[in-house]
């Protein structure tokens, strides 16, 4: 697909309106290849703004494929926007947003519940450690507020 949209000149995605809620996973897919998106003004493209170029109408739509056509500043600007927004969602990024939100919920976790600070539990004296008869469950003493807890 990429080698196809690399060697193009223009992607053209008409879609019309629709009565639900929706995006153009096509768009989003072939926004990285650098080829520019000549889309239709409908809801499918609502989210993108910048990153696409919209028509509406037949003489929009001839216009701004001359503008593609002859590399116009308008299109090489639509084709930085398209590049910024796919490398500001791009996995490594999306990745990296969910790591600092696990470390954030994972601190605040510990905060409310030092119980479950992993770190603490392997501070416990293996004396203090007993294992009752009921299958998978361990009682922890813990050390900072000398409470029995039940860990699965």
């Amino acid at each position: 697909l990429y080698t196809y949209l690399h060697a193009s000149d223009v992607l053209l995605i008409h879609k019309d309106t629709a009565d639900a809620v929706v995006v153009s996973s096509t768009a989003y897919l072939c926004m990285g290849s650098g080829c520019p998106l000549l889309v239709s003004d409908t809801n499918f493209f609502e989210t993108l703004n910048q990153e696409v170029i919209k028509y509406k109408g037949l003489g929009i739509f001839a216009e701004k494929l001359r503008e593609i056509l002859e590399e116009k500043q308008t299109i090489k600007n639509t084709l930085k926007a398209a590049e910024s927004y796919v490398k500001c969602n791009s996995d490594y990024e999306i990745g990296k947003r969910f790591i600092e939100l696990f470390k954030l919920l994972k601190a605040e976790t510990r905060e409310k519940l030092p119980v479950l600070n992993i770190d603490s539990f392997t501070e416990i004296p293996l004396s203090e450690v007993e294992i009752d008869t009921k299958p998978n469950i361990v009682y922890l003493q813990n050390p900072l507020d000398d409470k029995n807890i039940k860990s699965a």
